[in-house]
């Protein structure tokens, strides 16, 4: 007699399309509330600065209220109508909605703090000087020196001058600071627009910035690159010698266009 063995396969549930598509339904839900856990903090800064400073109720209480005045140096900050305020609030969510360990936070606000201090000491020694030439009647004097040279041809220089200013510093506001008086006397003086003056100090400025020795140091070190420090910094350079001969002809552009 033959031996007839039948051997019987482990029994499995199968999964209609419609289970598997529940899965997916699910996890692609899940998915999708973790990124938005992810970026509600950067969505929330955006709405907070949004609405306190184009809702026109809402920017007239947050301006009248919790404001810092010195009058003896014409002092006035609005503290709840500041982007930072908004900053702190945003970091306080971000805290409790990822449950950030407290040793975290507070090796964080060592790290910033340290940041910080050299910072706020370079601001005020730039803000101080631009004071000190302004009082001593330097900028005067440097504005009406710039209006005699260049005349009406001081647009093509202001660039330049922001970019200096940028480049030297490594901060904007350092270099707005000690420039953007000169550029509005300047500009006062060969009677060129201040507003658009202004601009490309500022633009010039913040563009220069990115070919501050000191920044790109930092950036090679991050990136262990020490080697090629100065080959990034010609390179460098030469993006934010673009961006400023850019900037001129637009600037030439919009007064003569």
């Amino acid at each position: 007699m033959g031996l007839i063995i039948i051997k019987f396969a482990p029994y499995k549930k199968k999964r209609t399309n419609h289970g598997f598509s529940a899965v997916s339904v699910s996890q692609e839900k899940k998915s999708a509330i973790t990124a938005l856990k992810i970026i509600s903090p950067y969505l929330i800064l955006t709405i907070f600065i949004f609405v306190s400073h184009l809702i026109l109720p809402i920017k007239n209480f947050l301006e009248s209220h919790m404001v810092i005045e010195i009058h003896s140096f014409s002092f006035t900050f609005s503290t709840l109508n500041s982007p930072g305020f908004w900053l702190f609030v945003t970091c306080l969510y971000t805290m409790v909605i990822f449950k950030i360990e407290k040793r975290i936070i507070w090796d964080s606000f060592k790290n910033t703090l340290k940041q910080w201090i050299p910072f706020v000491a370079s601001t005020v020694a730039f803000v101080s000087t631009s004071e000190v030439m302004e009082k001593a009647g330097m900028t005067a004097v440097l504005a009406n020196v710039a209006a005699m040279s260049f005349g009406s041809f001081f647009v093509v220089i202001s660039p330049f001058i922001g970019g200096i200013g940028g480049f030297l510093t490594g901060s904007n506001t350092g270099s707005n600071a000690m420039f953007i008086k000169l550029q509005v006397k300047a500009a006062q003086q060969v009677g060129l627009p201040t507003d658009l003056i202004a601009y490309a100090q500022n633009t010039s400025s913040s563009h220069a910035t990115m070919a501050c020795p000191s920044r790109v140091m930092l950036g090679a070190s991050i990136c262990q690159l020490e080697s090629e420090e100065s080959n990034l910094l010609k390179r460098i350079s030469l993006v934010v010698l673009g961006a400023l001969v850019l900037l001129i002809f637009v600037l030439i552009g919009w007064m003569w266009g």
